[in-house]
C-alpha cells in the first residue's frame, strides 16, 4: 500500500499525501494565511487516509483512532508526506 505507516489506537494505516483539490480547497492553510485548528488536522489526516481506506468513515476515524495524543503527531506525518512543512 502507497504512503507512510501511522499507527492509531492500534490499528496500522498507510497515509497517502493529500490531493491537490485538498490543497487547493484549503490554500488559506497551505499558503500561510490561516492556522490550523483541531478540525482542519483531524480533516486533514481522514483525506489522507481515504485514499489508501475509501470504505473508512470520517466519524469512525475521529471516535475510534484519532485522539489529543495522536491528532497532532499523525497531522504533522501526514503533511509531511505532503510535501508541506506544518505551519504553527
Amino acid at each position: 500500500m502507497e504512503g507512510i505507516k501511522l499507527c492509531l489506537n492500534g490499528r496500522e494505516f498507510f497515509a497517502r499525501p493529500v490531493s491537490l483539490a485538498f490543497i487547493r480547497e484549503h490554500a488559506d492553510f497551505f499558503e500561510g494565511t490561516k492556522s490550523a485548528t483541531v478540525s482542519f488536522m483531524a480533516d486533514t489526516v481522514y483525506a489522507s487516509l481515504v485514499r489508501n481506506y475509501p470504505d473508512l468513515l470520517k466519524a469512525d476515524l475521529e471516535e475510534n483512532y484519532l485522539d489529543v495524543m495522536n491528532l497532532k503527531d499523525a497531522f504533522a506525518a501526514v503533511m509531511g508526506t505532503s510535501g508541506v512543512n506544518e505551519k504553527k
